[in-house]
């Protein structure tokens, strides 16, 4: 029988199945950055017999809301991207974050305008199929007796 962790864990990395079926998770992938954090131990907390999942922008990914973007990620990306801008300092590259996510509070972003339902969606099918799988494993052990 496996621990409660255990059988957290096979939930996970059924919702990263599911999740990565989902087109609309494809179309929003710009550098794969979300893709890879929600694979990372850092998207997951398993507390007792609960799981946590997150994700960099879950919320405005799927729900299409106006989002105040953190600044510290922002000022990656912005570091990342530049724009043709060379940052005098860091100071003055916050700033430019600091825009950024006002902006994207107030208007939205490009891709999360509308919502996507892409991490509901994924977590309903996850929850679906390990309850089916739950139910195998539990049928199986009377069934081999």
């Amino acid at each position: 029988m496996q621990s409660t962790e255990q059988a957290l864990r096979r939930l996970n990395d059924i919702f990263l199945e599911e999740i990565q079926k989902d087109p609309k998770f494809r179309e929003l992938q710009a550098s794969g950055k979300s893709l890879a954090f929600l694979k990372s131990n850092a998207s997951v907390k398993i507390s007792g017999t609960k799981l946590t999942k997150t994700g960099l922008y879950p919320r405005a990914q799927d729900k299409g809301v106006k989002h105040f973007i953190p600044i510290a990620p922002l000022m990656a990306w912005v570091a990342l991207k530049k724009y043709g801008i060379n940052f005098k300092n860091e100071k003055e590259q916050k700033s430019i974050a600091w825009a950024i996510a006002k902006n994207a509070q107030k208007r939205g972003t490009t891709k999360y305008r509308k919502p996507t339902e892409i991490y509901s969606t994924a977590a309903k099918a996850a929850i679906q199929r390990f309850k089916k799988e739950l139910k195998d494993a539990y049928l199986s052990n009377f069934t081999s007796l």
